[in-house]
């Protein structure tokens, strides 16, 4: 019981606690994830016509890496997660992201 129990309450209290709330909270995270979407496909579009790839080919390959990163981001945040807490990884990743788009503003 406690296997489902923790993970349980340890959610429950990451989510909003409204209905109304956790609402929103999906719909910004839509908004979010179209609005990031859009411009990195037609990027990735653009890098592979420049190499003169196939369109199918080209997005074999970006479905293959990105297959690749979530199982082994999924599995190293995991162990990570596990070996010290959720916050270590949290941060972890926020750094990271904040590196890269610290460089890609500088890049453009």
């Amino acid at each position: 019981m406690s296997v489902v129990g923790f993970p349980a309450t340890r959610t429950r209290t990451l989510l909003p606690q409204t209905v109304w709330l956790l609402g929103v909270v999906v719909v910004l995270m839509w908004v979010a994830a179209g609005v990031l979407n859009t411009p990195a496909m037609t990027l990735l579009s653009d890098g592979v016509e420049a190499r003169g790839l196939e369109q199918g080919v080209g997005f074999a390959l970006i479905n293959f890496v990105w297959a690749s990163a979530m199982g082994i981001g999924s599995m190293a945040g995991g162990l990570l997660a596990a070996r010290t807490s959720d916050a270590v990884v949290f941060f972890a990743f926020a750094a990271l992201f904040a590196v890269t788009l610290t460089v890609l503003a500088r890049r453009s």
